[in-house]
């Protein structure tokens, strides 16, 4: 089947109405906002959609952190595809749209590669929406770049079926750009598993995938070996958190059988005494009794025409789900201690992904063994995953975004300074047990850097990804636990000029008069440095200079940043722990600051060689078709003895 028919095909249509009707309300008047969506994804679409706007691009956040990579950071996925929507959609209704497509695309994905291998209608259409309404895609939107990956997962193995290696080899390289390093990991057994006899063929798809993605690859060495994920030696402990308990094993099968999720009281979910931080980190695991017997059925048997490794892919979900156990099953701990590289990933839960499509098609492969009741099972598992998946993910209205009345205040405020918002208790009084009133309250408050939604630089907050630079991650800890008169100094050099503490259940706004963008600082004293005019990824200054000294700014020592004073190149030195500053002779000068990701010319070169190699293969490698809309009958020239000799091969007969 080739991807064109799709459009044509009911089954595509019917997973359109499906989803649609299954996401209404984000697609409506509501919005996805649950955890890391609010606290983290959507404050950086919200800087790319506007810096879009504006007609540049992103390279630098001055948002977070006290400033950051974003084109660099992973992620940002700041060069997907699905990027596209946000220059050309109001920034909420991209971000609703965008995990809603990819749920409709993961299920057209695993069709198509179901009626590739061979299975009846019915057949790749229970692989496809068991692949796209099992518990853990739908648990993907609020993780975001997990449902950026999982339709390129059925794409890549359909495209290596049909042995169109350079178009795998493009599919192959989507999760990169998605910045999901564990699941282009997945991908790639995967890959291994389905092609491992075509050496050569694998190969070529997974360096072609490698070398494609050097453009997003290439630029995040540098964000992670700065970052204290890199700087600090990761435990056992961090490495295994988030691990699937053997008690929540039953909620394969039985839909929220801990309870549910998108409840204000922590008490709903019986299960977080075994999980991380009280919580699940995969919201349902959940792939239903139908799909789990239907997957059991179908990796046995005879099925002659369907091209699936079947007991192959069996083992493959088999492992993956004994993986995500982590560390309650016996002798994971070997894993972090002798396997190469793995302290850099985290959270074994993450390796049910890996069964998901393998489940999913065998199930499909069971329908096709069942014979006439292909349709009646195909219903069966629709309704059974859409019913489960139904309360996985909470919406809230779209005004949860609107502006509070302490955003405005404080940008009043600050100028081109930034918040630090005062760690407290954050109390909820909530009219309903809906968990967007957590939100809801984190917002209206400034809360971490929830301030980065309303354009508000902020810095010292906390560090949940460890992408932090090392340096702005020290002192954060450290003002974290001192009272505020003791952190002056850092919030001065960090250029904090406003402060929102929580008193009595209302926000409280305090203005640092001493925080500073740029100082001069010298044998003869400091004097000020004006701010002349601050962009997205560039800033320009002015001073005068009562001796020589240096200049230093209230910005991560952070590579890729240079400097020019007067014109003339002069390197960046470090300040403090953090900070960075630039030497300058006594007198009047202009300084010019401008950042550009370290290594993103060469890994934009090393894809873009990439690409023109693979091109070149396929042109190389491709067979010419020639097609003639008269063609000339042929003929059978052999003798009627079957002569082989040089004359019958000519048309004639020997006499």
């Amino acid at each position: 089947m080739r991807l064109r028919e799709l459009v044509r095909d009911r089954a595509v249509w019917l997973y359109a109405a499906i989803t649609a009707v299954f996401f209404y309300q984000p697609l409506t008047t509501k919005t996805f906002f649950f955890r890391d969506l609010y606290l983290f994804f959507y404050p950086k679409k919200v800087l790319l959609a506007a810096a879009l706007r504006e007609g540049t691009f992103p390279l630098w956040d001055p948002f977070t952190n006290g400033g950051q990579p974003y084109l660099a950071m992973p992620q940002c996925a700041a060069l997907h595809p699905s990027n596209v929507l946000y220059a050309i959609l109001p920034t909420i209704v991209a971000f609703n749209l965008i995990p809603v497509l990819h749920v409709f695309f993961c299920a057209v994905a695993a069709y198509w590669l179901g009626r590739v291998v061979g299975l009846s209608q019915p057949a790749a259409f229970t692989a496809g929406i068991a692949f796209a309404f099992a518990g853990v895609t739908l648990s993907g939107a609020n993780l975001a770049a997990w449902l950026l990956v999982l339709p390129w997962f059925p794409m890549t193995l359909g495209l290596l079926h049909r042995r169109s290696f350079v178009a795998a080899s493009f599919a192959a390289a989507m999760p990169l750009f998605a910045g999901m390093a564990e699941l282009t990991g997945f991908l790639f057994v995967l890959v291994l598993v389905w092609n491992g006899r075509r050496a050569g063929a694998t190969a070529l798809v997974l360096a072609g995938a490698i070398g494609l993605s050097l453009v997003v690859t290439l630029p995040a060495t540098s964000v992670l070996a700065q970052s204290s994920r890199a700087k600090v030696q990761r435990t056992y402990e961090s490495f295994s958190s988030w691990s699937v308990h053997p008690r929540r094993l039953p909620e394969l099968v039985i839909p929220q059988y801990f309870g549910p999720t998108n409840t204000l009281d922590d008490r709903d979910y019986r299960g977080r005494r075994w999980e991380t931080n009280g919580f699940p980190y995969v919201l349902s695991i959940y792939f239903g009794l139908p799909v789990l017997l239907l997957a059991a059925f179908g990796a046995l048997g005879r099925l002659e025409h369907v091209e699936v490794p079947r007991r192959a892919l069996a083992a493959v979900a088999a492992i993956a789900l004994l993986l995500s156990l982590g560390r309650y099953l016996p002798g994971f701990r070997l894993i972090f201690d002798y396997v190469p590289f793995v302290s850099l990933f985290r959270f074994p839960v993450k390796a049910i992904v890996l069964a998901l499509l393998p489940i999913a098609l065998l199930a499909g492969c069971g329908v096709e063994r069942a014979g006439g009741r292909r349709a009646l099972l195909a219903a069966v598992v629709t309704v059974d995953l859409l019913a489960a998946g139904w309360p996985v993910n909470a919406y809230a209205p779209r005004s949860l975004f609107d502006e509070p009345p302490i955003a405005a205040a404080v940008r009043a405020v600050i100028g081109p300074l930034r918040l630090y918002s005062a760690p407290h208790p954050l109390v909820v009084d909530a009219p309903t047990n809906e968990i967007r009133w957590l939100a809801q309250r984190q917002l209206a408050t400034l809360s971490d850097y929830t301030g980065t939604t309303f354009g508000i630089p902020v810095v010292y907050h906390t560090d949940y990804d460890q992408l932090a630079p090392y340096g702005i991650a020290q002192l954060s800890r450290a003002v974290r636990r001192m009272p505020l008169s003791q952190a002056k100094p850092l919030l001065d050099a960090a250029g904090v000029r406003a402060i929102v503490t929580l008193e009595n259940g209302a926000p409280r706004l305090y203005v640092n008069r001493d925080a500073y963008a740029a100082r001069f600082e010298g044998a003869c004293g400091r004097a000020p440095v004006r701010l002349l005019r601050r962009e997205l990824n560039a800033a320009r200054y002015e001073l005068d200079a009562p001796c020589g000294g240096r200049v230093v700014f209230a910005e991560n020592h952070y590579d890729g940043w240079r400097a020019t004073v007067d014109g003339r190149e002069t390197p960046h030195a470090r300040a403090g722990i953090a900070f960075t500053s630039v030497a300058v002779p006594r007198g009047r000068h202009t300084i010019e600051r401008r950042y550009f990701p370290p290594r993103f010319l060469a890994g934009a070169a090393g894809s873009l060689l990439t690409a023109l190699a693979l091109l070149l293969f396929h042109s190389c490698h491709s067979e010419p078709r020639r097609r003639s809309r008269n063609p000339l009958p042929t003929h059978d020239t052999r003798s009627p003895a079957g002569d082989s000799s040089p004359s019958s091969r000519l048309g004639m007969t020997r006499v």
